[in-house]
């Protein structure tokens, strides 16, 4: 592996465990054993590892999103393996991870929302629109709306100020959102599948 890759990989790494605020440029050069000048002929700052780490971390999610609804029977199936990821995701990344991106980085954090804007907003409105074709969803509500709706939703499920983790199961968390949002767009046949997915993914270990 390349010196260039070696340093993000290990950057994540301690970022995940870490969180970023707390991870120095001596810290990631003593884990990969180089020296910090090593680093800086590759990244002339941490914010710079930062933007690097979280640009290769979008671009595998909206990776796995194709993946996801390309697997996907119905739009249902697929909002329950979102659920999934992101409960795995989470539950091996430091609490203050999320929120020293959003507090000390702001370049990357504007690269989400750049990407929450378009590739998350977009994938929300083509499985809204599914299933309500399929007959899944009812089809009285507003999908640009819906949509927005549920990205604020998964925002607020990470946001460790509103749902601290010593108090939340982050996987009951993000159930109990899909749950509320689920419910008000189900019709009868969407709801005979969705409680099916749903019995799935709390009966998963």
């Amino acid at each position: 592996m390349e010196i260039k890759e070696k340093i993000l990989t290990i950057a994540e790494k301690l970022f995940l465990k870490l969180g970023i605020r707390s991870v120095t440029m001596d810290d990631i050069a003593s884990q990969l054993g180089i020296s910090k000048k090593t680093i800086y002929q590759f990244y002339s700052d941490k914010d710079a590892i930062v933007f690097a780490v979280f640009k290769q971390h979008l671009d595998e999610e909206c990776r796995a999103i194709e993946e996801i609804e390309l697997k996907s029977n119905n739009p249902i199936e697929a909002f329950f393996l979102g659920v999934e990821r992101l409960t795995t995701q989470i539950k091996d990344i430091n609490p203050s991870t999320l929120n020293d991106l959003r507090k000390y980085h702001t370049t990357s954090w504007d690269l989400f929302k750049k990407h929450r804007d378009s590739t998350f907003l977009t994938t929300i409105k083509k499985n809204l629109e599914k299933g309500v074709e399929m007959k899944l969803y009812r089809a009285d509500f507003d999908v640009e709306i819906l949509s927005r709706l549920h990205i604020a939703s998964f925002e607020v499920s990470i946001d460790i100020d509103f749902f601290p983790e010593k108090d939340f199961n982050t996987k009951e968390v993000n159930l109990a959102i899909l749950d509320h949002f689920m419910h008000g767009i189900l019709t009868e046949k969407g709801k005979l599948i969705y409680q099916e997915h749903k019995i799935k993914l709390i009966n998963a270990k």
